[in-house]
């Protein structure tokens, strides 16, 4: 959007990119309303997807004539927060990797012993 590209090219491209049918399909649904005249605020209502968090600083943006600033207020937002989750699920990624290496030498433990103990 701040390269010059209109809001409509802007909403094919990511429908046209989006891994998610359902998030494609929404946003097909907002550049049809968008064509029909409605706000992007509106629009994106219509499609009943996206957090309301997103909508209020898309209108905010709009009414104030920094629809930039606001996407790129929700761009740095959503990236801290996909970043943020990552590690989490990294951290608990290690812990289960850790119980489970315990579990397993709890286990092989004692069968290693019980097999180091047997004559032939």
């Amino acid at each position: 959007y701040a390269s010059g590209i209109t809001i409509i090219d802007c909403i094919s491209i990511g429908e046209s990119i989006a891994g998610n049918r359902v998030f494609a399909k929404a946003m097909q649904k907002t550049g049809e309303t968008l064509l029909a005249g409605e706000s992007l605020c509106r629009s994106l209502e219509q499609a009943e997807i996206f957090p309301p968090m997103l909508l209020r600083m898309i209108r905010i943006g709009e009414n104030t004539g920094t629809l930039e600033q606001s996407l790129q207020g929700i761009c740095y937002f959503y990236t801290r927060d996909v970043r943020e989750s990552i590690e989490r699920i990294q951290a608990m990624t290690m812990v289960l990797g850790a119980v489970i290496a315990w579990i397993m030498v709890s286990i092989l433990g004692p069968v290693y012993d019980l097999i180091s103990h047997v004559r032939m």
